[in-house]
């Protein structure tokens, strides 16, 4: 068996939670004026999600290789592509999570005469 290092695959918490509160930041403070272009971007954000998990995935690969252990580069960038997807998974869990869900009172008939 190998050793067990504490490190080993810390990355993919910390690479969520990077592109957890990025994402968030930028939903409020991006394209707060034009409600179109927020609209664009908030139907995009799995996508940026990803690929900005996917270069810090690239980043802790060259800088901090002990929490992404992979042997190569493309690893690392799908390993972070994975972790940014999940924070948007996250995302959406705590907003379905936050939202109270509608109740729908069922239609009642009124008898005819």
């Amino acid at each position: 068996m190998g050793e067990f290092d504490i490190l080993d695959g810390l990355g993919v918490p910390i690479i969520s939670a990077v592109v957890y509160f990025l994402m968030n930041f930028l939903k409020v403070r991006l394209y707060i004026d034009n409600p179109t272009k927020k609209a664009v971007f908030m139907k995009s954000i799995p996508s940026y999600s990803a690929l900005i998990g996917a270069v810090l995935g690239i980043i802790c690969f060259y800088l901090a290789s002990d929490i992404i252990p992979v042997d190569n580069v493309i690893w690392a960038a799908i390993i972070g592509g994975v972790s940014g997807s999940a924070a948007t998974g996250v995302f959406e869990s705590f907003k379905n999570k936050i939202k109270a869900p509608k109740k729908v009172e069922p239609e009642t008939e009124e008898p005819k005469e």
